[in-house]
């Protein structure tokens, strides 16, 4: 699939602007602040919902302004195949409203997939020693738009979690009573198991294909494994949840001093292991970035089997902050790919 145009109005620092683009490689040079990562944001948040920043959408308003809009025509790769007008509004305050076609409303939950796409934003390098915001962030980018059930699990969970919270600093206040917790106890548990099942099974898979790329990228030196850390070990059926809702309650306490759940995918870790040592510890900053290229290079390939169309990819100011080795095995490997949008200073 490819981006043939996209409009952006009030989105960040860009009022108005209109961009037609090639369907192969597409380079966007610039200083700091042109609003060359802005274009690449947008189309990640037209496409999956999310920014590849971790932003929310009320912070691409900008100043002074209510709210912004986003349209793009996307081109299927197979020819027959009529092409797709995608339009996000957002109000401050309100809801994001998506149309297909100018016409049909889509709901934030039935856009993931339609629009296959990997980013690689320069906070994916610190994939590896970073914090564990930035790994999980990783994995939800890619299993919101290849597994449906992933993507309403992680929702549902999301939304649950913030209640929990609310109702936690409710209850320390004694503005409720312990029992109105309980309700919200069950709405996390019973999405937080679905999310870690599938963060599981997906690492299980995906940590091999990533190891193939790191052990193409090194020569054969070296050797990957990614590990899930969840904050719960599972099992994750109904002996899990049990056990879950125990821990929650041994943990009350301090959830009741901090207004926080202690336990649940929003707590989860990845460990990345090379030639059998922990990277973050032992690996050269060299060796840490590759992981996170190998990482992201190793998602084209699985988004594409998922969805069966060529993501778009979206590289931001990422080619500055690699080695001229690095750099130019990751444009090697992005040339046999689809549709690429680079940004650089």
């Amino acid at each position: 699939m490819f981006l043939q145009s996209i409009t952006l109005r009030q989105f960040r620092n860009h009022r108005d602007l209109e961009l037609t683009v090639d369907p192969g490689v597409n380079l966007f040079l610039g200083p700091n602040g042109a609003g060359k990562t802005n274009v690449i944001e947008a189309a990640a948040v037209l496409a999956t919902g999310l920014s590849p920043r971790g932003a929310d959408p009320e912070s691409m308003v900008p100043w002074g302004e209510e709210g912004f809009a986003i349209k793009a025509l996307f081109s299927y790769d197979e020819p027959g195949l009529d092409p797709i007008t995608l339009e996000m509004k957002y109000r401050s305050g309100s809801r994001r409203v998506i149309r297909q076609n100018e016409k049909i409303e889509v709901r934030l939950k039935d856009l993931l997939g339609r629009v296959p796409l990997v980013s690689f934003v320069p906070e994916d390098l610190a994939m590896v020693k970073g914090e564990p915001d930035v790994r999980r962030r990783a994995v939800d980018m890619v299993l919101v738009q290849t597994d449906p059930a992933y993507a309403e699990a992680l929702r549902r969970y999301k939304e649950a979690l913030k209640s929990r919270n609310a109702a936690l600093r409710q209850l320390a206040d004694n503005a409720i009573d312990r029992d109105a917790l309980l309700p919200w106890d069950d709405a996390v548990i019973e999405a937080g198991l679905v999310v870690c099942a599938k963060r599981a099974a997906f690492l299980d898979d995906f940590s091999a294909r990533v190891n193939a790329i790191q052990d193409r990228v090194s020569g054969g030196r070296e050797s990957i494994q990614i590990l899930y850390r969840p904050s719960f070990e599972g099992p994750w059926d109904e002996s899990g949840a049990a056990a879950w809702k125990a821990a929650l309650r041994r943990n009350e306490s301090m959830e009741l001093a901090t207004g926080s759940t202690s336990v649940g995918p929003h707590r989860d870790d990845l460990s990345f292991m090379l030639n059998g040592r922990p990277a973050r510890q032992f690996a050269s900053e060299g060796q840490k970035r590759t992981c996170a290229v190998a990482f992201k290079l190793a998602e084209i390939p699985y988004v594409q089997e998922k969805l069966g169309q060529k993501p778009i990819c979206l590289l931001d100011d990422v080619l500055s902050e690699l080695d001229a080795r690095r750099a130019e095995h990751l444009l090697h490997e992005l040339s046999r790919t689809g549709q690429c949008f680079v940004t650089m200073t």
